[in-house]
């Protein structure tokens, strides 16, 4: 079903890329990527195959684009509920991990990362390269945060909440029953609490 049922010719200009993306991005969440087709894309969007082919060389650019908009939008999202939620940045990091589970529960984290997650992580392609990359940028945003906060060991602990963030990824990419689960932000912040216990 389309999406988009609009076939006028759209002008090659910066908003024509942005709306071939943003629709990309919807169509890609909704369908995959492997069902995705740029013949199937251009319909939806409202152009031709050729005005794509105008903003991105091949499809393969095309998901990267979006991962890379999707990413940032949802770190820049993330951090700022969190921050609205804590008066320090001690408390930041918990409260990080609690606004991405409640993101995750609600399908609301952006559904084209979980299947880009599904789809590519287990290849040696451009796309997998590009994956890899937003998970450094995530450990590098920990890290800062983390040396503000003034926690020690973090060498020890980033890599650990690392983890709990591959444990959410793994969680709702695997959906199954209910279950009981320790929340996100508990255990966060038991890995803080417990920083200087590293040491030894």
């Amino acid at each position: 079903m389309s999406l988009n049922h609009s076939t006028h010719a759209v002008v090659r200009t910066g908003s024509t890329r942005q709306h071939i993306l943003d629709t990309a991005r919807q169509v890609f969440a909704a369908q995959g990527f492997g069902k995705t087709s740029l013949d199937h894309l251009a319909i939806e969007c409202g152009v031709s195959k050729m005005t794509i082919f105008y903003h991105f060389k091949n499809k393969e650019e095309l998901v990267i684009a979006a991962l890379d908009e999707s990413h940032e939008e949802c770190m820049t999202g993330v951090q700022d509920e969190a921050a609205k939620r804590v008066e320090n940045i001690s408390a930041l990091i918990g409260a990080i991990f609690e606004v991405l589970e409640e993101r995750f529960s609600r399908h609301e984290l952006n559904d084209i990362y979980m299947r880009a997650v599904a789809e590519f992580g287990n290849e040696d392609s451009q796309i997998a390269e590009a994956i890899q990359r937003h998970f450094d940028d995530i450990e590098h945003r920990l890290e800062f945060l983390a040396t503000e906060a003034g926690i020690k060991n973090l060498d020890q602990v980033v890599p650990q909440l690392m983890l709990i963030l591959m444990g959410l990824y793994a969680t709702h990419l695997t959906p199954t029953t209910a279950r009981h689960r320790v929340p996100a932000r508990r255990m966060a912040e038991a890995v803080i609490s417990n920083s200087t216990a590293f040491a030894a």
